[in-house]
């Protein structure tokens, strides 16, 4: 039986070609889990390729949503006209490890008039773990810390970095005054008996005045405990203790690695 490959790509061709001077982008792949990837590996191929023909393997990240992406930023060495290209092992985890999503593709460009076959075949090791989504309603009347939890109780055995990406909206009153960070609570033998909560970030993200809308990748915070389980959640407060009654939405997507 053949075996299934995991984690890379098809072997995607195109057509592509420069109709004006400049750099353009041609992405092969949808957009794709960043979890617990470090490295990738790519061919790339140039067939039938006008003589300044540039072409370049590309990545592009998104922290939150897919439809608010980072620029476009190009992997390893330019290539001119006809020929085949590995760069080998391309590291990627600082990136990948402060966003949500990544896709793949060419950049490609020269004067205008130059065109070419070019191909595109990538792969990666991935060892990260989606931990879902979730939504929960915040409230409170005081500045003290409350805690809602974002995830399920998980075996610690998966943890050694934790990331959320958090979409937080309805703030009201919108003064300034709503804060928030990431949490982490375990437990050593039974979930019945946690340890207290442990803030995982050292600020705390304060959308400000006159703003009900907050998006915030944590990037990758490492975690070490030797307990046997654990959860995220979302620490929040208000600055002064100012509101007689504040709420807000959260959204947060979890992983772990």
């Amino acid at each position: 039986m053949p075996y299934q490959l995991q984690n890379a790509t098809g072997l995607f061709s195109r057509h592509l070609s420069c109709q004006t001077t400049g750099t353009f982008y041609e992405w092969f792949t949808p957009w794709m889990s960043c979890d617990g990837v470090d490295n990738i590996r790519a061919v790339l191929k140039a067939k039938n390729a006008s003589a300044n023909l540039a072409w370049q393997l590309v990545v592009q990240y998104a922290a939150i949503r897919v439809d608010n992406p980072g620029s476009a930023t190009t992997l390893a060495a330019a290539q001119t006209a006809n020929g085949e290209y590995n760069p080998g092992d391309i590291s990627v985890a600082t990136d990948m490890g402060n966003n949500r999503f990544f896709r793949l593709g060419i950049a490609y460009g020269a004067t205008a008039g130059q065109q070419g076959d070019l191909t595109l075949q990538a792969s990666w090791k991935q060892v990260g773990t989606d931990l879902g989504t979730a939504q929960a309603t915040l409230a409170l009347s005081d500045s003290s810390n409350r805690y809602e939890a974002i995830t399920a109780w998980i075996p610690a055995t998966f943890m050694s970095k934790v990331k959320v990406a958090f979409v937080v909206n309805s703030i009201t009153p919108s003064n300034g005054n709503f804060k928030y960070r990431l949490a982490v609570q375990t437990a050593a033998t039974t979930t019945a008996q946690p340890t207290a909560w442990t803030d995982l970030e050292q600020a705390f993200q304060q959308p400000g005045n006159g703003t009900n809308y907050s998006e915030h990748h944590t990037g990758e915070i490492a975690v070490t405990t030797s307990d046997m389980w654990f959860r995220l959640a979302i620490c929040y407060t208000q600055a002064g203790g100012v509101d007689s009654n504040y709420s807000a939405i959260v959204n947060a997507a979890c992983s772990c690695r």
